[in-house]
Order: C-alpha cells, then structure tokens, then sequence
C-alpha cells in the first residue's frame, strides 16, 4: 500500500477528502486468465499481454486515435509478426475475456457515494462506456472518466487535470486508487492523494488513514 505524503496529519481530520476515484481493470474489473488462448494458439506464457499492451499499439486506443476495433486489429498483427499467423485470432480471443466486477471495492464505492463524489479514471478505449453500463457501474458511481476520450492516459497529469476539474475539487480533496504504482505518479505530481491498490481491505485501510469516514 502507498499513500501520499501527509496521510497521518490528514488521519484525524474529516470530511478533508470530497472526492475518491478509481481505476478500472485491476481494481473494480477484472477478467479470466489467458493462458488457455495462448496454449490454443501457441503464444508463449504471457505473450498476449506483452502485445495487447504494447505502446506501439495501446497508446493509440487509451488516447483514443485509433477505434477499439482498430486496436484489435493491431494487436493481431502484432502477434502474428512475433508467433506467427497461427497467433492472429487470439487478439479477437482477448477481446472477447469474460469479465466481472469486484463486488468488495464495489461495496466500498457503494459505502463512499453518500459523503463523497465517486469516479472511475481508466486507461480505456472506444469501448469502454459500453462495458461498464453492461456491467452496471455507469449507475453505481457519479462519474467515468475514460483516457480515450479526454485525449490523454495515466500517468500523463493531464488526464488527472480534466478529471479534477470536472469534479470541481482541488487536487488534496480527491484520492486516487490505481492497482500499477506506475499509473498515480502523475496524480502524486499534482498533490492527490494516492493509494497502490493491493486488495479491498488494504484499500479501506488507507482510505481511513486519510479521514475518509463510511468504509
């Protein structure tokens, strides 16, 4: 767990926080392995993720330059310059995961919303308000933030910048919470609060710690 400087002063102090933000995948999200799409298609262990989240192709869908679709595309691609022609389709096989929501972080999110602005800030695509009214979570929180539509993904301040603005709040009345420590230091640089998501009741550990009553 990290939390920004100042948490213990903060500790004693309520009502200090306005708003909690989270991430999505990884922390409210998450979807099934993909070792049997590998074994299928004969991509090494953890050769999937090495070319669905590879910049020369993500950073164009989290910024929203290029289409979900077009993602897809080039991920295929990608996989089949490094395992062969064999390992094309399993780009549609990841896009295709089943997924689920966290039901513990959900709850907390459920626990904060009557005190606090609540808000998802994903490194998403096109596709990513779809997935989350399918999953329910449009309604279960006040705001989604999605990278491929500000123009902009974490850990670019500039996507903390929009969202705060949005929630008309000062960077020391927001905490974020994001499972990749990589991922909050842009929101560390503008003075948020920050939470390296380990687990759900590591989570509201550190939330309490910062004055964040509810949980």
């Amino acid at each position: 767990m990290q939390s920004s400087a100042g948490a213990a002063a903060l500790g004693a102090e309520l009502d200090v926080i306005r708003a909690v933000v989270f991430d999505l995948d990884g922390v409210l999200r998450h979807f099934d392995p993909v070792d049997h799409i590998e074994a299928v298609h004969g991509i090494p262990n953890g050769g999937l993720h090495a070319a669905a989240f590879a910049p020369e192709v993500l950073d164009d869908a989290v910024c929203g330059r290029v289409t979900y679709e077009a993602w897809i595309v080039a991920v295929g691609s990608l996989l089949a310059a490094r395992h062969g022609e064999a390992a094309r389709p399993a780009a549609a096989a990841f896009g295709a995961l089943p997924d689920r929501v966290d039901l513990d972080v959900l709850a907390i999110a459920r626990a904060l919303r009557p005190r606090y602005t609540t808000a998802i800030l994903t490194n998403g695509t096109t596709r990513i308000e779809g997935e989350c009214a399918r999953l329910g979570l449009t309604d279960e929180l006040d705001h989604l933030f999605n990278s491929a539509r500000v123009g902009y993904a974490k850990p670019d301040r500039r996507v903390f910048e929009h969202a705060l603005a949005a929630l008309a709040v000062k960077p020391d009345e927001c905490v974020f919470t994001d499972d990749s420590e990589h991922k909050l230091s842009g929101a560390r640089d503008l003075g948020m609060h920050t939470i390296h998501y380990t687990g759900a009741a590591a989570l509201i550990d550190a939330l309490r710690a910062l004055g964040v009553v509810g949980v």
